[in-house]
């Protein structure tokens, strides 16, 4: 509302100075240059954005302003008083367009000139002392005073003395030591006091406290003011005159007899405390500073006495027009250049400029503050109005950018947010996690780079004189470009420019906190965690009390695996400032990662306790919750993190993938669209919904939504990592390696797509390939568990156990704490049948992580083979009821109860699944071989017949229903099936190998040869397609191909001797010399001749 009214007050102010000029030119206001000028300089701020609020330093400066405006005060006009309060009270306000102001108003010998400070006061120390403004945040640490909302009163004591030495006689007045609970504590404000006092530069100082001493306020003074600023009015007033000779005027050594007894009398009598106001110097105690103006002083004396108010009795229009009109100063002042009244057009301009800024539209469209100020720029350069929005849109972009920094400072930047605090799923058998946290980072920054430009911009329209702020703002400048660099895509050379911007913003200003806190941060997206460690340590330094140079170091060390240091920082994080939740959040999450969820949950309760609507500690509380399996109290903190937040996509993702394990598609599905309406990154939302339909095996609509999320950015790796994960899942590895290439091209300092084409070489048994992949992405990061875990399974699915074992040890010598890899150690041990050892490892993976399936499955399947039965139902109904959706521990569970003849329980648990809400081909298909074993046809026929209706492409559903025709001996009606399993994946082994055997059946031999030739093909070290290829052709009458594929066969293992000497098939070989040899040759103790006959 204040930007409105300016806008319009500045508007209807204008207007009228042009219609009184009969000339058709605006008014220029003359100033005798024989009289004495006053200007005052005024900023007073009650509410600050980061830091504990005041109750009546706003008061205190209108009281101050209105003083000046009355005739003992010198009857100012508001366009001789520069005022700023509470939120207008930025920085850069005063700054940029305060300077300019005071510099046009060309101050001379003789003038006055009156800074008037009320708020907060600190001090680094006495070469380093601050006014605080609205936008200050100082993080907890006093050194952050450097680059965030504040006045460096050294810097403006330079000017203090430039003026003074010009003649300019200036009043400086400081109502500012109001408590000690900033972070430079009591000796700041001794500090700031001492500081003040003792350099001067030939002013006049009037500060409102001796040292170590604070500056009160009352409620019961006036509306309520600061002890110090009442007085100092009251003596001004006329009431300091009666110290002296009572000549109505008011000299510094009276006004300071007068506020010397008032302000310590009343602070005694009424607090029990000293404040001593402190005004300076004796050469000056003679000087006249205020004139009495009787009648103000009647008024004065009769509104103390009536009603203890000292604000004249305006009207609110009234005084919202004198504070607009003191903002708006540039409408009177005497630099005004002519313009034609008939052109309306710059009046129009100057209005939707200011309307434009009033909706924070600075830059990016045609009516965005930039753009309007250009076009004023083109049609009248020269124009006041021009200059005003020059002026007023360098100030917004540096108030922008300073607001950027304090989000920075407070910690809700990319790295403290997305990488510390946002949790995701947190399983670490995929990389899923890290690339969501690396696109909410993107997001994060995104508009950096342009808050750079901004910048950029603002030091050219601003005319920064203060070499020490133009330095800062060029500082600032390069620390965004560094922050930036997520803008391109996140690529190796966006990374380098960035660490070579942060590099020009470190030389700038090198003793800034938050830049060595940025080029610590660099390094380790650049995995330099040694570098990373050494701008930490610079960092911490610099500011000892700012928490997030600590997580660096903390995220340094867990980079470099080193995680009881890495604890160490985190607690030190804590330390420095054990207020704030989101400490207890990040610790909370380390133990998290660390699979402590006790200490994790102890923590996210103590961050809850300090602010129970932190969004973020609600939503580690649901993921650890949904961790624990506890679904309703994961649901219940994920509700209030979005009702505390509704835009935390976190807890969006959180309530899906709660609904997902409870099979609750529809809920699921829901949730992850509200996320996409609420969260402003389309790109994650579509990611996440392609995730989310490849899940429950949506194939199309998963890889639409990959497709919508590349659209959204295609400069970024994850959509075409996903893509490339989608294909791999359906078997078509050329489009899979052509998308993790794609996303390579696209960031090729990711990890994440060499580890992702290993997978995939893996998977299609190209072993070479997947050790290669491998091997590069561990060069880009040699201590990645996640990479070193699965070139682990790589030699374990290539049965070169040895070279496992040593890459899954290798991941628990850098991760002790890491259930995979001691599961996959078991894997190991498992297959070199020692079994013992790999009872231990899997025991050791449940006791890192309680609700680990695979771990859990593995020693159910263990116990299984040891003929523990009872053991392996334990285990495998455990995790049947917890996952109700795993079909490779219902299958292992159903072989249990076969053993055990209990086929009713093995029906019943599928059956129990099913009633869970697991609806998929694969359950259908699994109860159909169940029947189908029992040699119950037509209800393994059933179960077949779901499967293929609920999903038509699936191919192993005709398969099946093929195994049943074919053993009902309708050859021609299991081949139609096993047709049908080849139209979708054409390389499906078996479903060639029994096409061949239904056509053989059916007489027609050369298909059958056709289709048991493909399956050698697809897989030529199985003996079986080899024996039936021999009964094709020797009833083909192909008899030398007949006993060559037999012998094939006999070499690859087929040892069934019993059924080749009674298998018709053959009768027209036995005769054959080379077919006698070969059954002497492969079963010397089983052969007679007579079985030949």
């Amino acid at each position: 509302m204040q930007r409105a009214l300016l806008a319009f007050l500045l508007m209807t102010l204008s207007i009228c100075l042009i219609e009184n000029d009969v000339a058709g030119q605006v008014a220029q206001t003359s100033q005798d240059t024989s009289v004495h000028r006053t200007y005052a300089m005024i900023m007073g701020i009650s509410t600050y954005k980061f830091i504990r609020p005041l109750s009546f330093a706003d008061s205190d400066a209108e009281l101050f302003r209105d003083f000046l405006k009355s005739g003992s005060g010198g009857k100012l006009p508001d366009s001789n008083i520069y005022f700023l309060k509470n939120e207008d009270a930025k920085a850069a306000n005063f700054l940029v367009k305060g300077m300019s102001w005071l510099r046009n108003r060309n101050l001379k010998a003789g003038d006055r000139l009156y800074i008037y400070l009320a708020g907060h006061g600190d001090a680094i120390n006495q070469d380093e002392y601050f006014y605080l403004t609205y936008d200050c945040n100082p993080a907890g640490d006093k050194n952050n005073y450097l680059i965030t909302g504040t006045i460096q009163l050294y810097n403006l004591k330079v000017r203090i003395a430039e003026a003074s030495r010009k003649g300019v006689e200036v009043i400086f007045i400081m109502d500012a030591c109001r408590t000690n609970e900033l972070p430079g504590g009591g000796e700041g404000q001794q500090q700031l006091q001492a500081a003040i006092s003792e350099k001067q530069a030939g002013e006049i100082i009037m500060l409102a406290t001796g040292a170590g001493q604070e500056s009160l306020e009352d409620p019961l003074i006036g509306n309520g003011h600061g002890l110090f600023t009442y007085y100092l009015v009251d003596g001004l007033s006329g009431l300091a005159d009666t110290e002296g000779d009572h000549n109505n005027l008011v000299t510094l050594d009276e006004l300071e007899n007068y506020i010397g007894k008032t302000v310590p009398a009343y602070a005694q009598q009424k607090y029990n405390r000293k404040q001593n106001p402190f005004l300076c110097c004796d050469e000056n105690k003679k000087k006249v500073i205020s004139k009495v103006d009787t009648a103000f002083l009647k008024k004065w004396i009769a509104t103390k006495r009536m009603t203890g108010q000292i604000r004249s009795k305006e009207t609110l229009l009234q005084k919202r027009i004198g504070t607009a009109i003191g903002r708006g100063f540039k409408m009177n002042v005497d630099h005004y250049l002519p313009i034609n009244i008939a052109d309306t057009s710059v009046l129009e301009l100057y209005k939707s400029f200011n309307q434009a800024l009033k909706d924070f539209n600075l830059t990016g469209n045609g009516n965005s503050a930039e753009d309007i100020y250009q076009q004023l720029n083109k049609l009248a350069p020269t124009s006041t109005y021009t200059f005003d929005a020059k002026l007023s849109l360098a100030t917004e972009y540096i108030n922008f950018a300073q607001s950027k920094i304090n989000l920075y400072l407070e910690g809700r930047d990319v790295s403290a947010i997305q990488r510390i605090r946002s949790q995701l799923d947190a399983d670490d058998k995929s990389d899923e996690i890290t690339n969501s946290l690396d696109r909410m980072e993107k997001v994060a920054r995104q508009d950096f780079s342009e808050v750079g430009n901004m910048l950029e911009r603002a030091i050219e329209y601003a005319e920064v004189d203060d070499e020490s702020f133009r330095k800062k703002l060029v500082a600032k400048r390069f620390f965004f470009k560094a922050q930036g660099y997520f803008d391109k895509g996140a690529n190796t050379t966006g990374l380098r420019l960035a660490i070579q911007d942060a590099m020009q913003a470190y030389k700038a200003d090198p003793t800034a906190a938050y830049i060595l806190n940025t080029l610590s941060s660099l390094q380790l997206d650049n995995n330099e965690p040694d570098s990373a460690l050494y701008f930490g340590r610079l960092a911490m330094r610099q500011a000892p009390l700012w928490r997030y140079p600590y997580m660096n170091m903390a995220n340094a060390f867990i980079k470099m695996n080193k995680q009881d240091s890495a604890l160490v920082y985190f607690k030190k994080a804590l330390a420095v400032d054990d207020s704030r939740a989101d400490a207890y959040v990040d610790l909370g999450y380390f133990y998290f990662q660390q699979h402590n969820l006790d200490s994790a949950k102890a923590y996210y309760e103590k961050a809850l306790l300090l602010d129970p609507k932190n969004a973020p500690a609600n939503n580690n509380m649901g993921w650890l919750l949904r961790e624990s399996r506890q679904f309703d109290q994961a649901l219940v903190y994920f509700r209030r993190s979005l009702a505390y937040d509704p835009a935390f996509f976190n807890a969006y993702n959180g309530i899906s993938r709660v609904f997902t394990d409870l099979r609750m598609y529809d809920s699921a599905r829901a949730y992850y669209q509200k996320a996409m309406k609420n969260y402003p990154d389309k790109l994650m939302t579509s990611n996440y919904l392609g995730q989310f339909y490849q899940e429950i095996n949506q194939v199309d609509s998963a890889r639409a939504y990959y497709i919508q999320a590349a659209v959204f950015d295609p400069n970024y790796d994850a959509p075409f990592i996903n893509l490339g994960r989608l294909y791999a899942q359906t078997k078509q590895y050329d489009s899979a390696t052509f998308y993790y290439r794609k996303a390579l091209d696209l960031n090729s300092n990711n990890f994440r797509g060499y580890n992702q084409l290993g997978m995939l070489f893996t998977d299609m048994k190209n072993f070479d390939s997947a050790y290669y992949y491998y091997q590069k992405g561990l060069e880009l990061n040699p201590d990645n568990t996640i990479v070193l875990n699965n070139m682990g399974l790589a030699f374990y699915n290539n049965d070169k156990l040895d070279s496992a074992s040593m890459y899954f040890r290798r991941v628990l010598n850098l991760s002790p704490d890491n259930p995979y890899a001691a599961n996959n150690l078991g894997l190991v041990f498992h297959k070199m049948k020692k079994l013992d050892s790999a009872m231990f490892y899997y025991s050791k993976a449940m006791a890192l992580k309680k609700d680990m399936p695979s771990a859990q499955g593995n020693i159910g399947r263990l116990l299984y083979e040891t003929k523990d039965y009872d053991g392996a139902k334990y285990y495998l109904r455990n995790l049947v009821e917890a996952h109700p959706d795993d079909m490779r521990a219902l299958s292992n569970l159903e072989q249990v109860f076969k053993q055990t003849d209990q086929f009713d329980s093995a029906v019943y648990y599928y059956t129990r699944s099913l009633q869970k809400g697991v609806v998929n081909s694969s359950m259908y298909n699994n109860l159909g071989r169940l029947y189908f074993s029992d040699e119950k046809y037509d209800e393994a026929a059933r179960w077949y017949n779901m499967a293929i209706q609920i999903d038509p492409k699936n191919a192993m559903g005709y398969y099946n229903l093929g195994t049943v025709f074919a053993n009902l001996q309708h050859s021609d009606s299991a081949a139609v099936m096993y047709k049908r399993a080849l139209a979708l994946e054409p390389n499906y082994f078996n479903a060639n190998l029994y096409l061949g055997v239904a056509y053989h059946d059916l007489k027609q031999y050369d298909s059958a040869i056709a289709y048991t030739t493909k399956a050698i093909l697809i897989s030529p070290k199985e003996n079986l397609p080899y024996y039936y290829l021999a009964q094709s052709f020797a009833k083909n009458n192909k008899p030398e191909d007949a006993l060559r594929y037999l012998e094939q066969a006999l070499q690859r293992g087929y040892n069934l001797y019993e059924y080749i000497v009674i298998d018709p098939d053959f009768n027209s070989i036995r005769k054959y010399p080379a077919y006698k040899a070969m059954m002497k040759k492969y079963f010397p103790k089983k052969y007679n001749p007579a079985d030949d006959e």
